[in-house]
């Protein structure tokens, strides 16, 4: 009976050993389950992060190329606006010239009409004195055959 007991008693306390054993496996098993669930979560968090950052930069590559399309833009504007400049420039300065030559053009056309006037008028002068002549002569001819006749 003595035996007995003895070996029911240790039996007993290796079916405890092996529970607290199991116990023990379990927590274990447990704890290692956590520990992989916590690296699991900070791979997914720093994979996130990655992405973030990805994210940030071609958010600020996407800007920059903005910035520079936008400067394009200004700069062709500038250009754009010059050539008209330029070419409204060009166009009052090929006025003003083609004014200068009509106003030249006038100023001769009134010149030559002038003297076109002032020629016929001494044409005029002349032919009234040729007239004058004829007619003195023509008065002393008449004079001269009444002279002559008397």
């Amino acid at each position: 009976a003595m035996i007995e007991k003895q070996r029911r008693e240790q039996e007993f306390e290796e079916q405890r050993q092996r529970e607290i054993q199991k116990k023990k496996d379990l927590e274990r098993k447990k704890q290692i389950e956590k520990q992989n669930e916590i690296e699991r979560q900070k791979e997914v968090n720093r994979q996130k992060e990655i992405e973030r950052n990805q994210e940030i930069e071609r958010q600020k590559e996407l800007e920059r190329l903005a910035e520079i399309d936008r400067q394009k833009s200004i700069e062709k504007q500038k250009e754009v606006e010059r050539q008209a400049n330029f070419e409204r420039q060009q166009a009052i300065e090929r006025q003003r010239e083609a004014e200068r030559i009509a106003r030249m053009k006038e100023e001769q056309r009134v010149k030559k009409e002038k003297e076109a006037k002032r020629l016929i008028q001494i044409r005029k002068e002349k032919e009234e004195i040729e007239r004058k002549k004829a007619l003195q002569k023509k008065k002393e001819i008449e004079k001269q055959k009444e002279e002559d006749r008397r």
